[in-house]
């Protein structure tokens, strides 16, 4: 009787063990960490790139536009100089000094455009690259997502299997001795019952005393392995059982 009902507490090992392995296995899975950090540098170094361009267009035709305004200014000075209105030399010289102190702000907002037109190209090369660095690190986090989802899902079926199957298991275990194996394999890494391996625990390798290794084979009394704590089964009787 003994020995049946350390075969049934064995079979919960066996799915304890199944279940632990399941675990720890997709467990040492990356979700999708390396990929998102992948991902999130290519997109920040995107829209820094992407910032960086539109900075220097919009320097561009704000130059461009202030040029514009400058040279209608001048313009109008000249015109108002040289229509014959203005009668004071006074005025008419600070109108001439007014018309080169625009020329100056249109020569020195020119030299800016030069350096600026020169920046375009290479910024919008490395703009270019960016988007493409994005969007090959975009594939690879949807793609590495949509396989770690397809394992979880795998692996939320298989366990639910298991504990299904651990609960139909345990059902069939005596109370006491289930009781009694929960409380070991909690402080024993998740095994709670050992077979007997000759005269050795087939857990801890230690040998065992002979008329333990007796007691264990004819089922007379529940007994442990003095090194590690697990009870102790006979498995080959177990095995003639099946």
């Amino acid at each position: 009787m003994l020995n049946e009902a350390l075969k049934k507490l064995a079979q919960v090992q066996r799915i304890d063990t199944a279940i632990q392995e399941l675990h720890r296995k997709f467990a040492s899975l990356d979700p999708g960490g390396k990929a998102k950090q992948r991902f999130d540098e290519a997109k920040a170094r995107k829209e820094q790139l992407d910032h960086r361009l539109s900075e220097i267009r919009g320097e561009i035709k704000d130059l461009e536009l202030e040029n514009s305004r400058l040279s209608q200014k001048s313009d109008s000075e000249k015109k108002r100089l040289y229509s014959g209105g203005v009668y004071n030399a006074k005025d008419a010289e600070a109108i001439d000094r007014e018309v080169a102190n625009l020329a100056q702000r249109v020569a020195k907002n020119d030299d800016r455009l030069l350096e600026l037109y020169e920046l375009v190209e290479p910024a919008k090369l490395e703009a270019d690259d960016a988007h493409q660095d994005f969007e090959a690190a975009s594939r690879l986090y949807e793609e590495y997502t949509s396989r770690y989802d397809a394992i979880k899902k795998d692996y939320e079926n298989k366990m639910s299997q298991l504990l299904g199957a651990r609960n139909k298991a345990a059902a069939q275990c005596d109370e006491d001795l289930l009781t009694r194996y929960e409380a070991i394999r909690k402080h024993h890494h998740g095994v709670g019952i050992a077979p007997l391996h000759g005269d050795e625990c087939g857990q801890c390798r230690s040998k065992i005393a002979h008329h333990i290794v007796a007691d264990v084979q004819a089922g007379v009394s529940l007994q442990t392995c003095e090194n590690c704590a697990r009870i102790l089964y006979w498995e080959e009787a177990s095995e003639e059982q099946d």
